[in-house]
């Protein structure tokens, strides 16, 4: 495999613009109607992003007060780790391509793995049973609970129609191994990561590597093929964090 499928890493990438947590402890206490435990509340907040928070105080203020046992903060930190635990579970995201396909696996907070797997050098015959494979030893390796895919359709255009030839492929192999599949038009995953559904790809990465660090020495490219190539790996982790802020 030439070099040029297979890009080098830069050795310095700029650093994305960081993220400004909404909550804080005192707005928590706000929010809460209490005072008295901000310990628990700072070890909250270094815990959990701001979308893990959001559902569960939400959960916690539609509680009436005449149900609550012990305190509003109990209940919270207790749904805090309802919910937290719910999005632990190991996520497969896949950004379908029969050139290169862009995986990700993201489990909690942690990026376990995520790449590009070049398939342009093969003969097209055998580019999808090798996606499929691929993924197959994916599943096998991680164990995910869920599989998440990026939104196809038929297509009379052949290339097209090949790429939702493989969502469907996917979707019979997480049938037969009792897997869940989620699938996210593009457009709804830009807008929970930048705001705006219609911007273009290149805002993405920057938008991923700020929630995932260590994605940021992928931003910095000395060719617009390798941008390309790297985007596919970046939508696909875009893909897993945006289930797992949706869905815990």
């Amino acid at each position: 495999m030439t070099s040029r499928h297979l890009p080098q890493l830069p050795a310095q990438a700029e650093s994305p613009p960081e993220i400004k947590r909404f909550f804080t402890v005192g707005k928590l206490e706000r929010a809460l109607g209490e005072t008295g435990d901000r310990g628990a509340l700072e070890t909250a907040l270094e815990l959990h992003d701001d979308a893990i928070i959001k559902r569960a105080l939400a959960g916690t203020i539609a509680v009436p007060a005449a149900e609550i046992r012990r305190s509003r903060t109990a209940l919270f930190l207790y749904l805090l780790k309802h919910h937290a635990k719910a999005a632990a579970k190991t996520i497969l995201a896949l950004d379908p391509g029969l050139r290169d396909l862009g995986y990700a696996i993201l489990r909690g907070r942690s990026l376990i793995e995520s790449g590009v797997l070049p398939l342009r050098l093969l003969p097209s015959k055998q580019r999808l049973p090798a996606a499929v494979k691929a993924i197959g030893d994916w599943i096998g390796q991680f164990r995910p609970s869920i599989i998440v895919l990026e939104a196809t359709h038929p297509n009379r255009v052949a290339s097209l129609d090949r790429l939702d030839r493989l969502a469907r492929r996917v979707r019979r192999m997480a049938a037969i191994k009792g897997l869940t599949v989620a699938t996210y038009a593009p457009q709804t995953v830009r807008k929970s990561l930048v705001g705006h559904g219609w911007r273009t790809n290149a805002i993405r990465p920057q938008a991923v590597a700020a929630r995932l660090p260590a994605l940021r020495v992928y931003l910095t490219q000395d060719r617009r093929w390798k941008e390309a190539y790297f985007q596919n790996m970046f939508d696909a982790v875009a893909l897993a964090l945006h289930h797992q802020a949706t869905s815990a």
